[in-house]
């Protein structure tokens, strides 16, 4: 008997015996066929692995050396601008500086407390309390003042947000101050003062007259809003208006 040598298969006869040979080595050879393009397909898959790796290599070795780049820029970056502010720092005081020499020798032809004195409220400006707030018509009052050529005041576009007044009085020497928000407080009391001064001659002429009567007392409600205009934050927007209406770069003068 013979016997199949991948099976183990008995056969009767020799042909048979050959013809089963033939079929198991066509069946090995398939197998290893199938094997062999198996691996093949495997090797062309780690091949293409491969290559994306290096890629992604590539592009993480890229975006390192951008990301180096941003932070060398990044870095060069707050270093200029540590050199511009200590430039714009250096140059600010120098330029206060000049200001500081330039006002000493500037005199004003006005004097603060004097042109206090002279402050008036208009009937026009009095019958603003139709349409505003006590602030709004202070303010209004206060811008108009402002286009008056001659004001104790004057401020410079390269010094943010201050303002000096030219004053004199027996402790202060004659000269530019800076002004804070007390010289504001003593300005505002000026205009109030002659609401106040206006309110009482308008109220005597009106005060039989019975359809005025609402409107003396609205009015008056209006008038007694001081306390609420002189805190911090109103002087500070009172300062500000002045600020607006009188700055000037210096260079230019």
């Amino acid at each position: 008997m013979n016997r199949c040598r991948c099976c183990w298969h008995r056969f009767k006869e020799m042909t048979e015996y050959f013809k089963g040979n033939e079929i198991a080595d066509n069946r090995l050879l398939c197998n290893l066929k199938t094997n062999f393009e198996s691996k093949n397909s495997l090797i062309s898959l780690f091949d293409s692995q491969v290559d994306i790796i290096k890629i992604i290599e590539n592009l993480l070795r890229e975006d390192v050396k951008k990301s180096k780049m941003i932070q060398d820029l990044y870095k060069k970056n707050i270093e200029l601008e540590d050199r511009i502010l200590k430039i714009e720092n250096r140059d600010k005081r120098k330029m206060k500086k000049n200001i500081i020499e330039y006002l000493k020798e500037k005199k004003s032809s006005s004097i603060f407390s004097k042109w206090l004195e002279n402050i008036e409220i208009t009937r026009d400006e009095f019958e603003l309390l139709a349409n505003y707030d006590y602030k709004e018509c202070i303010l209004k009052v206060l811008k108009k003042l402002l286009k008056n050529t001659e004001i104790p005041f004057c401020s410079f576009t390269e010094i943010t947000n201050v303002v000096y007044f030219y004053t004199k009085s027996e402790i202060i020497e004659e000269g530019w101050h800076k002004m804070e928000l007390e010289n504001i407080k003593k300005l505002v009391y000026q205009i109030d003062g002659e609401y106040t001064k206006y309110y009482q001659k308008w109220s005597e002429e009106n005060s039989e007259n019975e359809k005025m009567q609402e409107l003396i007392i609205h009015y008056l409600c209006k008038i007694n809003c001081f306390d609420i205009i002189t805190s911090d934050s109103k002087l500070s927007q009172f300062k500000k208006c002045i600020y607006d209406l009188t700055n000037k770069p210096y260079y230019k003068i």
